[in-house]
């Protein structure tokens, strides 16, 4: 488990955990088959972005209706006509 999480973080850019250094060897090792340049799974990465921008987007338009059915429902309620039936009971 711990495996698969650490390439999900390669994926999304991380860059891995150096080595622990020993007292005997003054140079760090280079971990294997690590990228040069940090951009890691690019394509994950914009598809993670996308993914996340379309859930924020949806969010907001949900809370947009919401909102308008509100203020729909509040204009109703304190309208004229709404009053003049509430007092013709």
């Amino acid at each position: 488990m711990l495996g698969t999480a650490e390439q999900l973080a390669a994926g999304l850019g991380a860059h891995p955990k150096a080595p622990p250094k020993s007292s005997d060897d003054s140079t760090p090792k280079k971990a294997s088959g690590a990228g040069g340049d940090g951009v890691g799974n690019a394509h994950l990465r914009l598809w993670i972005g996308e993914r996340c921008l379309g859930e924020s987007l949806l969010s907001l338009y949900w809370l947009r209706i919401r909102i308008d059915m509100h203020v729909f429902l509040s204009s109703l309620q304190n309208s004229s006509a709404v009053q003049e039936m509430k007092q013709a009971r």
